[in-house]
């Protein structure tokens, strides 16, 4: 169909006489570059052939392309055994040395998801690349002659023209570093910056092939660009493999577990085969024919039932680790609580992989700090602050970091002893963060394996995959154990608040209680000071008539009587307050609080003077008027004033007795606090009851509180105490 297109009738004919007149021979020189385009051009078409991205793939294959018509051009013209060979294979290199750095910047624009960024670069390059292509192949502009080396012909280039051909290389080269370290500053995921440093150094090592262009100024070197190629497409397929370049290891561990399958269970039917082949030359062609027959039919059902136990033969590690996955994750809806999780989880890691040293370490949020719950083959290591350099790396890390490669990473050049330091802590060679939601719950340290072995790319993909059900299960524990903390705190709360309105309704059964008895005690008082308060009178009236005429003598037994029934009276008239039985009407008033307690201290000062007692005031300025009867409530501050003098005067320490006033939340009060021997507990609840006082004999009514307490409540106010024995008593009063 070629010979019908007119205009590469020429041109086939052109080559055909071409390749019958370059007396092509054998040279040794030249075997290195057949060999090294073979090979990357094979490596090139495998890639091609794997899934993925189309264009990623077709982007790398034009790479690989390139380098096969630049070596395989090379061999060519080494080969050639006249100058009209020579020149027909130069023009095959130049056609794939002019491509090559364009179809590399296209390759990692690509792969970085850079193109649109490098857009103009690349079509500038491609159209450069066929610029000087057409001008090698049609002028003698840039290569304008040949030299006869040792090792075969080789070009020659001109001054301006190879200066401006190598000068675009140049640029071009500078551009594809200048990608690949963008992609590597900007890239976070681990494993791609270390597929970027793999790339970058095996095309480091490719472009040592530029010593190439020595024999293109005359200098007769042997071009090494062959034996180095070869080098730089064996660290591609190493980082392929190891980290997953082109995202293509399980295609080639399938590939090389299903040759080795087919091998072995091809082998014992081929050695049957070689050994009966002289018994089936004495056969009918019919029976050789059957025989052949039946042959094929039991090879299909032996290999039909041998293939997945050679499979799972020659993958049995990762089988096993699949299955191992499988059960871990279906176990997980069985586990109740955080520690079955965190037991299972190292159980199963340790039984996998054989790790030696596992630490687990989860976050406390009290104490800001990563703490280790779980450890395995080591001691418990200490805490790790948040703040801690390592965690930090961890916080922005979402793959597994292993320490050769962080510490291998020329960004964390500033950490790499810190990070050295705490990896070596804990024993630990491969770190794996658990985090979910970008928040980092934690994270475990595993240490070598027993083997000694590094871990391989089955156990790294093995951990990677157990690691996201494990985290979503662990999440799902730390908020149950929330839940529970939180539901804990609020069932003490509700306790508190419960036990709290039981103490206050217990409180108000007791006032009520109280003012129940005093009720029914004041009706009773009432009406006995009211009959005792006549006779009273009489006695009093008698006294003071009898003593107008009385004799001197008389006198001190008259004073005796009058000094007895005065007594009686006033023990009458408190009884009468107490019992609400006042003769006059009430006088009710605006009343200022402080004013009532400066009357009271008035009052009581000289005496506590005469008695060494120490009295401090500390009087609000904000104190509110209070609506009452100021004579009643200088009676309530004067007979807890009287009470606190008592009590201070019993302690060997200096007495003091402490009065303040105050305003909080719209209401009024007063407290008067004493040092002095305290209420025992037992007597808390009878202090206002009439007529209960520890006082001696002929020192107290046990009237006093009894009076204060009925006078507060009448102007709805409430009187409290607090005391202990020893220490002192306080008694506050709030209207």
């Amino acid at each position: 169909m070629i010979m019908n297109i007119p205009w590469a009738e020429p041109w086939l004919e052109s080559i055909s006489q071409t390749i019958q007149s370059a007396q092509f021979y054998f040279n040794p020189y030249s075997l290195p570059f057949l060999g090294a385009a073979i090979f990357i051009l094979f490596f090139g078409s495998y890639i091609f052939s794997r899934g993925g991205s189309f264009l990623l793939r077709f982007s790398f294959l034009t790479v690989c392309v390139s380098f096969f018509l630049w070596l395989g051009g090379t061999f060519i013209t080494y080969s050639a055994g006249n100058e009209n060979g020579a020149m027909f294979g130069i023009y095959i290199v130049y056609s794939g040395v002019s491509f090559i750095m364009p179809s590399l910047c296209w390759y990692v624009a690509v792969w970085l998801n850079q193109v649109r960024k490098n857009k103009g670069y690349i079509i500038l390059g491609f159209s450069l690349g066929l610029v000087f292509t057409v001008l090698i192949i049609k002028t003698n502009w840039i290569v304008y002659s040949l030299t006869k080396h040792f090792f075969g012909y080789h070009s020659r280039l001109s001054i301006p023209g190879g200066t401006l051909y190598l000068s675009f290389f140049t640029a071009h080269l500078l551009l594809f570093y200048g990608t690949l370290v963008r992609g590597l500053r900007a890239e976070q995921n681990e494993v791609i910056r270390q597929q970027i440093r793999f790339l970058m150094g095996s095309f480091i090592v490719a472009n040592l092939g530029c010593s190439d262009f020595l024999p293109c100024f005359g200098l007769p070197v042997y071009p090494a660009g062959g034996f180095l190629l070869v080098t730089a497409f064996s660290m591609l397929g190493y980082t392929v493999i190891r980290y997953k370049l082109f995202n293509i290891e399980t295609v080639i561990h399938r590939t090389i577990a299903w040759f080795m399958t087919t091998i072995v269970a091809i082998s014992p039917f081929a050695l049957f085969a070689y050994w009966i082949r002289e018994w089936m030359g004495g056969l009918s062609p019919a029976a050789v024919t059957s025989y052949l027959m039946g042959l094929v039919l039991v090879f299909y059902f032996y290999y039909r039932a041998i293939e997945p136990r050679l499979n799972h033969l020659f993958r049995r590690r990762h089988a096993n680790l699949r299955t191992v996955f499988g059960f871990f994750s279906g176990e997980l809806v069985h586990l109740k609580s955080l520690e079955d999780l965190l037991s299972r989880f190292v159980e199963t890691i340790q039984r996998s992989v054989y790790s030696r040293q596992i630490v687990v370490f989860l976050k406390d949020e009290r104490a800001d700090q990563y703490i280790p719950v779980r450890t395995t083959g080591i001691r418990k290591p200490e805490s790790v602050a948040v703040s801690h350099s390592f965690v930090k790396l961890l916080s922005t890390q979402k793959d597994m970091m292993i320490t050769d490669l962080m510490l291998s990473d020329p960004d964390l050049k500033e950490q790499k002893e810190i990070i050295s330091s705490f990896l070596a802590g804990v024993q630990a060679v491969l770190a794996i963060p658990l985090a979910i939601e970008e928040k980092l719950l934690g994270f475990v340290t595993l240490g070598r394996k027993e083997s000694l072995k590094k871990y391989s790319a089955d156990e790294m993909h093995f951990l990677f995959q157990i690691r996201s059900p494990f985290v979503i299960a662990l999440s799902n524990s730390l908020r149950l154990i929330e839940m529970q903390e939180n539901l804990r705190k609020w069932n003490e709360e509700l306790e508190e608040k419960v036990e709290q309105r039981t103490k206050e309704l217990r409180e108000t059964q007791e006032q009520l209680i109280q003012a129940e008895k005093l009720a029914t005690i004041g009706t009773l008082a009432g009406g006995v000071a009211h009959e005792i308060n006549n006779p009273l009178t009489a006695i009093l009236t008698n006294v003071q008539i009898l003593k107008m005429d009385a004799r001197q003598d008389d006198f001190d037994s008259l004073d005796l009587i009058e000094e007895g029934a005065k007594r009686c009276r006033e023990i009458v008239q408190k009884i009468m307050k107490y019992a609400r039985k006042s003769t006059g009407p009430e006088q009710m008033a605006r009343v200022d609080l402080n004013e009532v307690i400066a009357n009271s201290m008035a009052f009581l000062e000289y005496q506590l003077k005469q008695e060494n007692i120490e009295l401090i005031l500390e009087l609000s300025k904000e104190l509110p008027y209070i609506a009452g009867n100021r004579n009643e409530l200088e009676q309530v501050i004067t007979n807890l004033m009287i009470n606190a003098k008592d009590a201070v005067l019993k302690m060997d320490r200096p007495p003091k007795i402490e009065v303040k006033s105050w305003v909080q939340k719209n209401k009024a009060g007063f407290s008067v606090r004493d040092n002095g021997v305290g209420i025992p507990k037992e007597n808390l609840t009878k202090i206002f009851d009439p007529f209960f006082t520890t006082k001696d004999v002929g020192k107290g009514t046990g009237l006093g509180l009894a009076v204060a307490y009925g006078i507060v409540k009448k102007y709805n106010g409430l009187i409290e105490v607090s005391s202990q024995v020893g220490s002192g008593t306080t008694f506050t009063v709030t209207f």
